[in-house]
């Protein structure tokens, strides 16, 4: 294997409290306060985010309103957030090996202001797929392939690194081999962890086995 791609969001950052958060800001500075339900259907802002965006008093076009509302609070924020147990350790470790890149539905303007935020992790990065370089979304494979062909590598010599059961879905669909770290608040379904190669309960875990899958292919 000849390089590895990440998920950002709930693989290497912890950023679930705050895309949370800017939801029950944006949802305070309508007037409203949302039920755990909304929060958990929402899901990050890629859940039945219309539906959400009505229930805060928007018109039908308030999905966008709302998801630009969240970006722009969570990259005031990005500073706030944690590197998930490992996370910066694993990217640091594997870029002495090998070229790695990152592949995520966030948006641009959060993912510059996390990446100022976390150095550690972001300057590691040879390149960054955003939602904006994109036509479609995880599941879909174009990220994780757009993330290949920046690197110059074919996607079957590429590990990627995922949190999603729709991210899995996307690398896997893409040709490249799939690490699993499955973030505990949201179980991925068995027959979707069943694509992965790999499922590890952390970073610290999932290194030696990322270390081993480099030089054994």
């Amino acid at each position: 294997m000849k390089a590895v791609v990440f998920d950002i969001d709930r693989t290497l950052l912890d950023s679930d409290p705050l895309w949370r958060e800017s939801l029950q800001e944006c949802a305070r500075a309508q007037g409203h306060v949302p039920t755990d339900d909304d929060i958990e259907r929402w899901h990050c802002i890629d859940g039945d985010s219309v539906d959400v965006a009505q229930k805060l008093g928007f018109d039908e076009s308030g999905e966008d309103r709302v998801r630009q509302w969240c970006v722009n609070y969570a990259a005031r924020h990005a500073a706030t957030m944690t590197p998930l147990p490992g996370a910066a350790e694993m990217v640091q470790r594997l870029a002495k090996e090998v070229p790695v890149a990152a592949a995520t539905a966030s948006d641009r303007d959060y993912v510059d202001a996390a990446a100022r935020a976390f150095p550690d992790i972001f300057d590691h990065f040879a390149a960054v797929i955003t939602r904006q370089d994109v036509r479609q979304q995880k599941p879909d494979p174009e990220a994780y392939l757009k993330a290949a062909a920046a690197l110059g590598i074919a996607p079957c010599d590429v590990i990627a690194v995922e949190d999603s059961g729709s991210g899995i879905k996307s690398a896997h669909a893409a040709g490249m081999q799939v690490v699993a770290i499955p973030y505990a608040r949201y179980p991925i379904a068995p027959d979707v962890l069943a694509l992965a190669d790999l499922v590890q309960p952390d970073a610290y875990k999932a290194v030696p086995y990322l270390l081993t899958m480099l030089k054994d292919q």
